[in-house]
């Protein structure tokens, strides 16, 4: 018979009760640049199953005038959600994002979005030295160049964030297939899988 887990040895899973779901400047010049058409049905089952899950979700948008506002499937899925406005790449330094984090007295965060070696990258170094547990949803974050995406995941990772796929995220919110919320989300899963 195997032990149970303890603290120091139990996985790091996502909790939906104790997660939000940070969407960074999910907008459409970026999306566009990055060729993101993929990822764009990534967040969309993303920002879905924060809804279904009851995780909250933040949007971040860049200089909305020139690169456009969050992509509407997104803020279909989530209309209430806030939006920040910020002209910093970091979330972090816009005092509407951190008091909207702080207030909701989660400790994880599953980011996501545009552009992973930018605006990404800064907000997940800043959330990592602020003690969050970060989950970083690799097939959810992009750049311009495959390199950049790279090197931007690959030094989040070194920061202390964790690289999780969308999948991933949505069953950890789960936990099991018999979680009443399985079939609401089921059409959620069913898109990644097509992807």
């Amino acid at each position: 018979m195997t032990a149970p887990f303890t603290k120091a040895t139990a996985p790091l899973l996502i909790d939906r009760r104790k997660v939000t779901l940070v969407v960074v400047d999910a907008q459409e010049r970026p999306a566009a640049a990055a060729r993101g058409k993929a990822i764009r049905v990534r967040l969309a089952a993303l920002v879905a199953g924060a809804r279904i899950m009851d995780v909250p979700v933040l949007f971040t948008e860049q200089l909305s005038e020139t690169a456009g506002p969050v992509l509407p499937e997104l803020v279909a899925e989530a209309p209430d959600a806030p939006v920040v406005r910020k002209s910093a790449f970091k979330a972090t330094a816009e005092l509407a994002f951190t008091s909207h984090l702080v207030n909701l007295a989660r400790r994880q965060v599953v980011v996501a979005g545009f552009e992973a070696h930018v605006s990404v990258l800064q907000t997940v170094l800043a959330l990592a030295a602020a003690d969050y547990q970060v989950f970083v949803v690799g097939d959810a974050v992009a750049s311009r160049t495959v390199y950049d995406r790279y090197a931007a995941v690959r030094r989040m990772l070194s920061a202390g964030a964790h690289e999780v796929t969308a999948e991933m995220v949505l069953c950890e919110w789960l936990e099991t297939s018999e979680n009443r919320r399985f079939e609401q989300l089921e059409p959620e899963l069913a898109k990644l899988a097509e992807l």
